[in-house]
């Protein structure tokens, strides 16, 4: 899905990164703050390219931690949702690798 100014879709979800972070350095359509926004965008919109970061500092009432790799294990179920290209932007080496690997088992044999 091509922008208004005729150039790829963005999305960037992330907890403190902007366009002009280094990992990103592009102009974006949306920011997403946290998973449950990140999930909203990425269901109602097929994106071109997604910039995902692993620490989201998003909690739950219960106090649970959800994740760029939560948000992995989702488009996972839910295939019809997966952008056409997922950067993984984290900083996190345990985190960028987890997402890393989803990353390839998903887009294999596209």
């Amino acid at each position: 899905m091509l922008t208004k100014v005729g150039r790829p879709s963005r999305l960037l979800i992330d907890d403190t990164r902007s366009e002009t972070s280094p990992e990103v350095n592009c102009e974006l359509d949306v920011i997403a703050r946290n998973y449950w926004t990140g999930i909203h965008c990425l269901v109602v919109k097929k994106w071109d390219v997604v910039y995902l970061d692993h620490d989201l500092h998003s909690f739950d009432a219960n106090g649970k931690e959800w994740t760029g790799y939560d948000i992995m294990t989702f488009l996972e179920e839910n295939v019809i949702h997966i952008p056409n290209k997922i950067i993984c932007v984290s900083s996190n080496p345990v985190g960028r690798a987890r997402i890393q690997n989803l990353i390839k088992k998903l887009y294999e044999g596209r």
